[in-house]
Formats: C-alpha cells, structure tokens, sequence
C-alpha cells in the first residue's frame, strides 16, 4: 500500500492523520496484506473435511396426507374469498 491510497482512505473515513502516522499505519497496513497474500497461496480445494463428531439428522422423513376439512373451515374459505374479491365492504 502507498501513500496516495492511504490518503484516499483516510479521506473517505474523515481521518487526519500526521505523517509519522502514515508512515506506521503503511508498514502496518502492508504486513496485513502480505499475510492475507500468504493464505491466499494455500491449496484447500483438493482436501476432504472431517469433523470430529458426525451429526445426523434425527428429523423424521415428511409424508404427504390428506385433510379433511370442516363445515366450519369450508364457510370461512368462503366469507375470505368475499372478502378478497371486488366488494370489500362485505368484511
């Protein structure tokens, strides 16, 4: 990282730092990017994960089932589908 980049940023952030500031935060700012470029250089796609404790899913399998309504349910179905149709003022 340069100087000019530091700059911008510490104009986008309202930071004013003095010059022996910027000097620091440049040699700070530059290990952390040669670290990151470090774990970059790692190859992780070819590795197989494991894990300590294997976790299964003790959730039951979902099975369809039909049901049934009540006279109850089927007249408020209805009193809804008046209420979402055109007249409004049913409700």
């Amino acid at each position: 990282m340069d100087a000019e980049e530091l700059k911008k940023i510490t104009e986008i952030c309202k930071i004013k730092l003095s010059e022996e500031e910027y000097e620091e935060f440049i040699k700070e700012l530059d290990e952390i990017v040669s670290y990151f470029s470090k774990i970059e250089e790692l190859e992780v796609e070819d590795e197989e994960l494991y894990y300590v404790n294997e976790i299964y899913n003790l959730l039951r399998d979902d099975e369809k089932s039909e049901i049934e309504k009540s006279e109850t349910e089927e007249s408020e179905i209805e009193e809804n589908k008046k209420c979402l149709g055109s007249d409004k003022t049913e409700c």
